[in-house]
């Protein structure tokens, strides 16, 4: 029995090293996007005060740009919420995660398209400048007709994606299993806790939803988690929406629009 103990230790304590490595990858990927997120949110910030103390000079692009670095600082803070500050920190993903991640990915998601609309704006306001200056000239446009348009679409188009997820409580169904790590050189075991989010309703297909695997200490349970809404999973909103809609409107309408400006 010696032999295959030893060789079950040594399998372990292998995969240990190779998940060390992973972890230690996974947390300078995770500072270097927080190093990225606070150089970013820093240049938008900087960008719309100098925009912003410009008087008479101040043009539609100055107006636009400022909307994107808005955005973009949106954007960036969101991300930070939903994918650094998580794995930086155990307390923020075990209490707070599960209440902002419902609200902070749909803010997300609205400032994505924001930004790609603002993008094509501002690519249009440049082309009628530049490429037809007398046209932009005897046509002067108040900077109020791309800002408007664009903040009611962003916001009105996903209008839906706030009511996505939902955190609930009593969703989580608990699964323990004891595996073998090695610590300080030695075997040990402890209970690794896996939530997997499920819904009350009887639903066909699997319900993908923000997951953890979590050790708990004490026999300390948390029975709080981010969960699919009825809306989320129905197929037919989920093809049409988040696929059609989404590749159409975010995706080929923009790539369109600025392929033709660019190239001609």
């Amino acid at each position: 029995s010696t032999p295959l103990y030893s060789s079950a230790a040594s399998d372990v304590y292998k995969r240990q090293i190779v998940c060390n490595k992973w972890r230690i990858m996974l947390q300078s990927i995770t500072v270097l996007l927080a190093a990225f997120g606070v150089f970013g949110i820093f240049g938008n910030t900087v960008i719309i005060l100098r925009f912003l103390r410009m008087r008479r000079e101040k043009l539609n692009f100055h107006r636009l740009m400022i909307l994107l670095s808005f955005y973009g600082n949106v954007f960036i803070t969101t991300g930070l919420l939903l994918f650094v500050l998580p794995e930086m920190s155990e307390d923020y993903k075990t209490r707070i995660f599960n209440y902002v991640a419902p609200k902070a990915l749909p803010l997300c998601i609205v400032a994505m398209t924001g930004s790609i609309y603002t993008t094509v704006a501002i690519t249009i306001e440049r082309y009628l400048a530049v490429c037809c200056p007398f046209y932009a000239v005897s046509h002067r446009w108040s900077a109020k007709r791309y800002i408007i348009p664009i903040v009611l679409f962003s916001f009105l188009y996903n209008l839906p994606t706030f009511f996505e997820y939902e955190t609930t409580e009593r969703c989580c169904q608990q699964n323990t299993n004891v595996t073998t790590m090695p610590n300080n050189a030695e075997l040990s075991t402890r209970p690794i806790v896996s939530f997997t989010c499920i819904r009350q309703e009887n639903i066909n297909r699997k319900s993908i939803s923000f997951r953890y695997n979590i050790a708990l200490n004490n026999g300390a349970t948390n029975d709080v988690c981010v969960c699919p809404t009825s809306m989320r999973l129905d197929y037919t909103y989920y093809a049409m929406y988040r696929v059609g809609f989404e590749l159409a409107l975010k995706s080929i309408l923009p790539f369109v629009v600025l392929s033709c400006l660019l190239y001609t």
